[in-house]
């Protein structure tokens, strides 16, 4: 979950959106920094600092993009959701339209 989640506030799109993100570093890094740990502080700052990090890492730039954006929206800030799926799409499709990033 978001921050935001951890933090008590009301949660929005924005918020699944970010959960997405983890979702998709974990895939192509097959790890993220609070995997593992059980203290919710510590998985709170760990998110922290990945939101401060994550140009560092080395997941593609288009990913970097959508996270960024992300970590951006504001609670009551509908998505753009048709920029977002295209900035996939530009990463690449295959012939049978399954998205194909970083590759």
């Amino acid at each position: 979950c978001s921050n935001h989640v951890h933090e008590g506030k009301d949660f929005s799109p924005r918020d699944d959106l970010i959960s997405l993100a983890f979702v998709l570093v974990y895939c192509f890094t097959k790890e993220l920094p609070w995997c593992g740990l059980k203290n919710c502080k510590e998985v709170y700052e760990k998110k922290q600092q990945f939101r401060e990090n994550f140009w560092n890492r080395e997941i593609p730039h288009d990913l970097k993009i959508y996270i960024n954006y992300c970590f951006h929206l504001g609670i009551n800030e509908k998505p753009n959701y048709k920029m977002l799926r295209e900035l996939f799409l530009e990463e690449g499709t295959t012939v049978d339209n399954q998205i194909v990033i970083g590759t």
